[in-house]
């Protein structure tokens, strides 16, 4: 059940929309391969081998990459028909406009989706995701969006969210220490050429690098789950830090809103999200402190 209030985090009850029927995560099945039961399927009236088999005979002459897209085309006009069938009353305000409380600034990690990590229901989270979660003074792109967010829908809460085997901190922590290894060699790190996909990638990972830099002379070969969690949440706690000494939350708070950032991490291994007790509600002022252990479970993985 998507959209059932038990998978929605207590600390989102005061933000979000009521929850919607649990259709999604079955109406979704068809695609990502998933299994629900036969009794499920009678109970929401899902038939998504009916849209399939309309176009079988199609199918077999197309790519894989293709049957791949048509599927979750197939798929939306099970969702959508479910959506319209279980909540139109939903469906009928979402198309009069959004509401959003919470601004989510995630990662683009394919497995962590903020509504699916939260439960809740669509309008409920604006959402901006990028590579390792990161907010750069000069990218304009989620600058936007956090003021879109801030200044025009007026939520009430920003979250940023990390999650554990995040690529862009695995890679940023790898390149501190392959600097520091050709260091003490005595060896020049040689730039990436210009408009390479190395140059794009070091340069959106640099923070990070830079953040990692005094952790690479003990790092372990292969880097640990710990090592890589550590610096997960201490990359989150810069973006925090980096959101709330923005002009655009100043200015909300220079006008008494009520705005609060929170740094979160997403655990892949358990679908847990955990409160790292970094936020601000104001220049200086710590938020209130949410009710989730701040520690990493052996079992995540990079």
């Amino acid at each position: 059940m998507l959209y059932s209030p038990a998978l929605a985090s207590r600390t989102l009850a005061k933000y979000t929309v009521p929850a919607a029927a649990p259709f999604a995560f079955a109406a979704r099945s068809a695609v990502l391969g998933f299994h629900h039961s036969d009794s499920s399927r009678r109970r929401h009236h899902f038939r998504p081998q009916q849209v399939a088999s309309r176009s079988h005979s199609t199918r077999a002459t197309m790519t894989a990459s293709t049957q791949l897209l048509q599927g979750i085309l197939d798929a939306n006009e099970t969702y959508a028909a479910a959506f319209a069938q279980s909540d139109p009353a939903l469906l009928k305000k979402l198309a009069q406009g959004q509401a959003p409380k919470i601004f989510w600034l995630g990662c683009s990690d394919s497995r962590v989706s903020a509504e699916l990590a939260t439960g809740v229901a669509p309008g409920s989270i604006f959402v901006h995701r990028n590579i390792a979660q990161c907010f750069h003074p000069g990218d304009p792109s989620a600058s936007a969006a956090l003021a879109y967010a801030v200044h025009v829908l007026k939520v009430e809460a920003i979250i940023v969210c990390g999650h554990t085997g995040c690529g862009g901190v695995k890679a940023g922590m790898q390149a501190a220490v392959d600097s520091k290894s050709k260091e003490d060699q005595g060896e020049k790190e040689e730039a990436p050429k210009p408009g390479s996909v190395e140059e794009t990638i070091a340069k959106w990972i640099a923070p990070i690098k830079h953040l990692a830099t005094p952790h690479a002379n003990n790092a372990s070969d292969p880097l640990s789950t710990l090592e890589l969690g550590s610096l997960t949440d201490e990359h989150v706690k810069e973006t925090v830090k980096a959101v709330a000494e923005s002009d655009l939350v100043r200015a909300a708070w220079d006008e008494g809103r009520e705005l609060s950032v929170h740094g979160w991490v997403y655990h892949v291994a358990t679908a847990k999200l955990r409160d790292l007790d970094c936020g601000y509600k104001g220049p200086g002022v710590k938020a209130d402190s949410l009710s989730r252990p701040s520690t990493y479970a052996d079992s995540d993985t990079l």
